[in-house]
């Protein structure tokens, strides 16, 4: 199969969408994620080295617009689909409204039970479980923990290992060598901070935070990928479907 150029810049803007999330929470930038992911990106950013130059327009409008705005470009149509498919996945359940900064990435196992009178127990309910951040620094995290506590404070010491994980990456990421040790640094850094978090002010339509960024931002990346291998027409479809 021929790889052409936008079947690398598709997935690389995949992978650094949603990356504006992690900023947030980690108190390096404020505002909607779409423009935090942006930052990363544009010159003097932590990031910026890792676009090449010619790809820099592509992946900053995929990034910057896949919520909304100017997608005429089939790169930015095939990120936006991309990520509505991704983040298909995401239940909505009533429960505790919660900053993002505080909310711990839950097992998606908190959700089963043996029989009925066990999903109705309170020390079964999803919201008590949770992956201690603060153990993702040290890589000592194995199993979730009860009443979990996540703060910006363990965002904060995560983003400073992530950004000295950036610096060792050669830029740009233009290889596939280079592109596996991007998703290495992301896996190692964003398994254990939930994609979405149950911020709503409508307390049914929480989103659960059972989806890991990491997760969310390597599915959109793949299908972004092989959106670009389909006919334009045909992409501009989904995207207009969606």
């Amino acid at each position: 199969m021929i790889i052409d150029e936008g079947m690398w810049i598709a997935p690389l803007a995949g992978l650094l969408h949603d990356v504006g999330k992690f900023a947030q929470r980690a108190g390096w930038a404020r505002g909607k994620h779409a423009m935090a992911s942006l930052q990363l990106l544009e010159d003097g950013g932590p990031l910026s080295h890792l676009v090449p130059l010619a790809w820099r327009d592509d992946v900053e409008d995929a990034v910057v617009y896949h919520h909304g705005g100017d997608t005429h470009k089939p790169i930015t149509q095939s990120v936006r689909v991309a990520d509505w498919l991704a983040a298909s996945e995401r239940t909505r359940a009533a429960q505790e409204r919660r900053f993002p900064a505080e909310a711990p990435l839950i097992p998606i196992t908190a959700n089963l039970s043996l029989d009925e009178q066990a999903a109705t127990r309170p020390d079964q309910t999803t919201a008590q479980w949770g992956y201690p951040l603060g153990k993702a620094i040290t890589g000592k995290v194995l199993f979730p923990e009860k009443n979990a506590v996540v703060s910006s404070g363990d965002y904060g010491a995560l983003w400073d290992a992530f950004e000295s994980g950036v610096r060792e990456i050669p830029g740009p990421v233009d290889s596939f060598t280079r592109m596996s040790g991007l998703l290495d640094l992301l896996s190692e850094t964003l398994t254990y901070m939930p994609s979405a978090t149950p911020w709503e002010d409508h307390e049914e339509r929480r989103t659960s935070p059972d989806v890991s960024l990491y997760n969310h931002l390597q599915l959109t990346a793949a299908i972004s990928a092989c959106l670009m291998r389909i006919h334009p027409d045909s992409l501009d479809q989904l995207h207009q479907a969606g």
